[in-house]
């Protein structure tokens, strides 16, 4: 009934349900049918079957990932994009990535990037694209007027930076030079309390 209602129902919110529904399975069986609706004229429907897709095949995915973060999308589409964009740990990606949470100004909005960003900075390797990051979170972070700053910091710090550290010692601790770096470098920006354990 699933397959049948994703393949040929009229409504797409309907065709989207039953594809997420088909996804929670995770079954082969349904790769062909995920693999044609990622060309919905939906985008709820695009963005259920690619995130579908991406669980049971995400090397047949990559090349339709690519091509689509070419495209312009919008909605559940685009959040299913940007979320294998973050972590990629494509390091071309980061003008997009960090460049336009950069020009972003002060705001809720940006705010609700930082976990993303975060993402993506676990992700990538390359000591001055994760430095560039981590300066655009301070810069945010200190920008947020002192009002505020008692429910934005503990945030910041506490779980996007220090989720960073986190990352980077534990590579650093395999060896890892680059994540050595970073380690030292965010020890610098993070309050005394929050580098604690590093």
């Amino acid at each position: 009934i699933l397959a049948d209602l994703a393949k040929n129902d009229p409504k797409p919110l309907v065709k989207a349900a039953a594809i997420a529904s088909l996804g929670s399975l995770k079954k082969k069986e349904y790769s062909s049918l995920f693999s044609a609706a990622v060309n919905d004229s939906s985008y709820t429907v695009a963005g259920n079957a690619l995130q579908a897709f991406i669980q049971l095949d995400p090397v047949a995915t990559a090349s339709v990932i690519k091509k689509m973060n070419a495209e312009k999308t919008k909605g559940k589409l685009n959040e299913v994009l940007m979320e294998e964009m973050l972590k990629s740990g494509d390091e071309t990606l980061a003008e997009k990535i960090i460049g336009d949470f950069a020009k972003m100004p002060l705001s809720d909005a940006k705010f609700g990037k930082l976990a993303g960003l975060k993402t993506y900075l676990c992700a990538i390797n390359d000591y001055k694209k994760v430095q560039w990051g981590i300066d655009e979170i301070v810069k945010f972070r200190d920008a947020v007027p002192a009002a505020y700053q008692t429910q934005t910091s503990p945030y910041i710090n506490g779980l996007v930076l220090k989720g960073i550290l986190a990352d980077k010692d534990k590579k650093a601790k395999a060896g890892d030079i680059n994540a050595q770096m970073v380690l030292e470098y965010l020890k610098n920006v993070l309050p005394v309390e929050d580098r604690k354990g590093f």
